[in-house]
């Protein structure tokens, strides 16, 4: 069976699990612009990410390492899962993925490419400037459950300029699991992610600011936060 080659840029602490999460079913052509990363990877050394040593030691021989972009080729679709460091603005620094995307564009100006980095609302329209077959992918993972979050998601949320591409996308993680899968247009998964990563500020807030609460007054935040929670009003 001829398996499909998808490529990842970026090898990071979320990039190496997500391209060692792909190997188990597709060849992996991988990108990262660091060679010591690279080198580290093919001699395995050991990472603190629970379960990554055993996905990368079963899968390496399915992974293409490389810090040349042209290995990407032949990849149908190429996931950008770069980061993007926060500017004193607050908003996220989009060069690194802009790059990835140009070069990528320079050498496989037709596969689907896949944004993961978490990125701006509006980005997206001015990648697709860069590179017009794009869709946006990200992910909703922690470190320390990275490739557990990766097979067990809540949802998978794909924004797609057409069908076609999303539905592709969509296939490639119905190969692990399956959970909810909503197909919304970029902007609006650009929304959805930036929102749910502000609701997750706001619940640690707080929790933060009641636990400071508690011991003041000598009470068990426990005990506090346990009921507070069990009202969970929807007010949709």
């Amino acid at each position: 069976m001829v398996r499909m080659k998808i490529g990842v840029i970026g090898l990071g602490k979320l990039g190496l699990p997500l391209a060692s999460v792909l190997a188990e079913k597709f060849e992996v052509y991988a990108v990262d612009l660091s060679e010591a990363r690279i080198k580290q990877i093919i001699n395995q050394e050991r990472f603190y990410e629970p379960q990554l040593n055993e996905y990368l030691s079963r899968n390496i021989s399915r992974m293409c390492l490389s810090t040349d972009y042209t290995i990407l080729k032949e990849c149908s679709v190429v996931f950008v899962i770069v980061q993007t460091p926060s500017l004193p603005s607050g908003k996220f620094d989009l060069k690194y993925v802009m790059n990835a995307v140009k070069k990528l564009h320079e050498e496989n100006p037709y596969c689907l490419c896949v944004v993961s980095s978490t990125i701006n609302i509006g980005d997206m329209e001015k990648l697709r400037q860069i590179h017009p077959r794009i869709a946006y992918n990200p992910e909703f993972i922690r470190q320390g459950s990275i490739i557990r979050d990766f097979l067990n998601p809540k949802f998978v949320l794909i924004g797609a300029y057409n069908k076609k591409d999303g539905q592709k996308i969509a296939n490639i993680w119905k190969n692990f699991h399956n959970s909810p899968i909503y197909i919304v247009k970029p902007v609006e998964a650009e929304i959805i992610k930036l929102g749910l990563n502000f609701s997750f500020t706001l619940a640690i807030s707080f929790a933060n600011a009641m636990g400071e609460i508690c011991e003041r007054f000598n009470a068990d935040s426990n005990v506090v936060l346990d009921i507070m929670y069990k009202d969970r009003r929807n007010y949709k």
